[in-house]
């Protein structure tokens, strides 16, 4: 592989290795966590859900590695912006339930989305929780804005969205939909295996 490429993977993975531990301490402290089998955000349009292509080299390389490269190429493709991320399976449309078919490989906004902050005009943490969040955990969300306010912390969307960014790699650089960042990455893949 490219020394590069390889060198901004094992950073990309150390940053998600951060993430998971301050979300697990958040999810410790609070409770926080998704409703089982939750796939609210994944229904989404994928022009409203952007990644690198850095984030989607991993699931390329899988994806390329168990032969469905150039299905998921063709799938995202037919998707486009419009559609859903095609990692995306659901299970029942009414109640937003569904799975991640490539959750291990997932991209930063993903890992963030539910669990992630941002700082409101005070200075203070917010969590942008789902509607289904809403529904099913309102205890625990008012428990988990008052120990916000109170000091606990969360990862800042800022911060880790500067860690991928501080990442020296050509592929962190632009944002794209989910599906054309997957496709980008699997065209990357699939060109670096032809001549290499």
């Amino acid at each position: 592989m490219d020394p590069v490429m390889e060198k901004a993977l094992e950073q990309l993975q150390d940053l998600y290795k951060d993430l998971d531990k301050e979300i697990g301490e958040l999810q410790k402290q609070s409770g926080l966590h998704c409703p089982p089998g939750c796939g609210f955000c994944c229904q989404r349009p994928t022009r409203e859900i952007e990644a690198t292509i850095l984030e989607m080299i991993p699931a390329a390389l899988a994806l390329i590695e168990e032969g469905q490269g150039s299905f998921f190429r063709d799938r995202a493709q037919e998707a486009g912006e419009a559609g859903r991320c095609v990692f995306y399976s659901p299970i029942n449309e009414a109640t937003f339930s569904g799975t991640c078919g490539r959750y291990t490989f997932r991209p930063l906004v993903c890992r963030l989305f539910g669990f992630g902050a941002i700082k409101n005009k005070q200075g203070k943490l917010e969590i942008s929780y789902s509607i289904v969040m809403k529904k099913t955990l309102a205890t625990v969300l008012d428990s988990t804005d008052k120990k916000l306010t109170e000091g606990m912390m969360a990862p800042l969307y800022s911060d880790y969205g500067t860690r991928l960014r501080g990442i020296d790699s050509p592929w962190t650089q632009d944002s794209y939909p989910l599906n054309l960042a997957l496709q980008k990455a699997l065209e990357w893949v699939f060109l670096r295996q032809r001549y290499s």
